[in-house]
């Protein structure tokens, strides 16, 4: 349990910093009942702040920073490899918060680390009957992230619901509708988001190794893959690049790309 512990404590830092490779594979029914699973990936994670929390350092940084970030994620002990179902770890102080605390039987975690290959990452998968029953499902967890008086596990405030892809269906119109992510749509809406986007277009102009492309890139460089699986044959996506297979589209969003184009990092996906 310590172990898994301190693998959940390092896993809430990097979803603060929301830079971790994501991979969101969502699968939808012909009744509107599905799952989704979002997946962050520690390991490259690793490779990705380790020089990155080097150039913070103002002697430079120690030539083994990404050397104790993997020792502190994978230390000396056993590996890793446990699914826990999100009810079943929840303090009884915080199923009290809720109304329906049964529906945090939908929700499951699967965590697993390898330290010799130096493979980590966490999922979580999410089980519903239908659109509103996967609204209902995040509208309970949403009152079990902080109780009145002690920090809970989902003490990562909001940076939860990185885990909980937005989509909609229109079974009617045989249409899956994926808007734009929560962090994309912060930070265009940000108080100074004229001055990011000045340092986002500024950021050709920045060598390969200086601070300033390290840090947008730490800050903006995240990049979301997504995979959904229609109820139908898919006729159509709005991504450019998309790959469409049968009842399969995939596709991946670059936060840089799309705030420096400008585009809208949603989606529209059609089937028959």
């Amino acid at each position: 349990m310590k172990t898994l512990n301190r693998f959940c404590t390092l896993f809430l830092i990097v979803l603060i910093f929301s830079c971790s490779p994501t991979s969101t594979e969502i699968w939808i029914n012909e009744d509107g009942s599905g799952k989704s699973k979002t997946t962050m990936d520690l390991g490259e994670y690793i490779d990705m702040l380790g020089p990155m929390l080097a150039s913070l350092d103002e002697e430079g940084g120690s030539e083994n920073t990404e050397d104790e970030i993997s020792a502190r994620l994978f230390g000396e002990e056993e590996d890793i490899d446990s699914t826990l179902v999100f009810f079943d770890i929840m303090p009884d102080s915080i199923k009290e918060l809720l109304d329906y605390p049964e529906l945090m039987k939908n929700i499951t975690m699967h965590v697993k680390s390898v330290s010799e290959e130096k493979i980590a990452f966490m999922s979580v998968t999410v089980e519903f009957d239908d659109e509103d029953h996967l609204n209902a499902i995040k509208d309970e967890l949403s009152k079990s992230k902080k109780s009145e008086n002690e920090e809970t596990m989902m003490g990562a405030n909001d940076e939860i619901d990185n885990f909980f892809a937005e989509f909609s269906i229109d079974i009617e119109n045989k249409t899956i509708t994926l808007p734009e992510s929560k962090f994309l749509q912060e930070t265009k809406n940000h108080p100074e988001s004229d001055s990011i986007m000045i340092q986002i277009d500024s950021l050709k102009y920045y060598a390969e190794d200086s601070h300033e492309r390290r840090m947008l890139e730490l800050l903006y460089g995240s990049e979301m893959e997504y995979i959904i699986h229609a109820p139908g044959k898919v006729i159509s996506c709005s991504v450019e690049d998309a790959t469409i297979e049968e009842n399969t589209v995939s596709y991946t969003i670059n936060f840089l790309e799309i705030l420096q184009s400008r585009k809208n990092g949603g989606a529209v996906i059609k089937y028959q």
